[in-house]
């Protein structure tokens, strides 16, 4: 019996200073860590410890070990409350962070120049903030990054890095497909992107110039990620390597 009891005691003491030491927090989170740790939980499991302590010191074993379970269980719930509120902290500020990606990319015409990234985003945004309105933490962070990672490769107009003229006049002849589900790629999609055709209706000429390296010849609506798409020139543009997500192109003339 009092063996059992010690080692309780000793086990929630090395709980307790390890909950109480100083660990590394998401930014977002730096400044709830003093209420987060002094929660209603954490200051139950310090008063059971306590009372576990005066137990064992005076020989009541029965109400030292009550205590010492009591001090755990309310450590756990300290333990559980304080990660809620971490990914509370951590889902709001990615939120926070993907809807100034998009105003950004909106003041940048990107659902003008990139709309099929642009339309991805927002619906990742969009279900960002549907999963946080039922507490759904990990997917409302999930889908804010996704929002974000759709708009990796847009360009604003303001961020155009400087090339030469004969450089930015040249557009790229192959393009590497990539997810459907971040990046929205399809013939249709691609074929609509400024530096492809800037017509979704010229999807046709990507499918047919690519038919035959399809899983599918038959099937246009399906291309593999990775795959590598050559785009033929159609107004006697210049065509030359693959897609640069780096570099600004300027937009086929019509």
């Amino acid at each position: 019996m009092k063996k059992f009891a010690f080692t309780s005691c000793f086990m929630l003491s090395l709980t307790l200073a390890a909950f109480c030491a100083p660990v590394d927090m998401p930014a977002a989170a730096n400044e709830l860590r003093v209420p987060l740790i002094n929660n209603k939980y954490y200051t139950e499991s310090v008063r059971y410890n306590n009372i576990a302590k005066l137990a064992f010191s005076s020989g009541d074993f029965d109400t030292a070990m009550q205590s010492s379970g009591e001090s755990i269980r309310n450590a756990n719930l300290s333990d559980a409350y304080v990660a809620e509120r971490l990914k509370i902290a951590a889902a709001n500020k990615k939120i926070s962070e993907a809807a100034a990606k998009l105003a950004w990319a909106e003041k940048g015409q990107a659902q003008k120049y990139y709309p099929a990234e642009f339309k991805t985003a927002q619906e990742f945004y969009n279900d960002a903030l549907s999963a946080r309105r039922v507490n759904e933490w990990d997917s409302a962070f999930s889908n804010a990054q996704n929002s974000m990672d759709a708009l990796a490769n847009v360009l604003s107009p303001s961020e155009t890095q400087t090339v030469t003229t004969s450089d930015s006049n040249l557009l790229p002849s192959q393009y590497t497909v990539r997810s459907w589900d971040v990046f929205g790629d399809c013939f249709w999609n691609i074929a609509a992107r400024p530096w492809a055709y800037g017509n979704p209706y010229k999807w046709p000429i990507l499918y047919h110039a690519n038919k035959m390296k399809l899983a599918d010849p038959n099937n246009p609506d399906i291309i593999e990620p990775g795959l590598i798409l050559d785009i033929p020139s159609i107004a006697g543009e210049k065509r030359e390597g693959m897609w640069d997500s780096g570099r600004t192109y300027s937009p086929l003339k019509k």
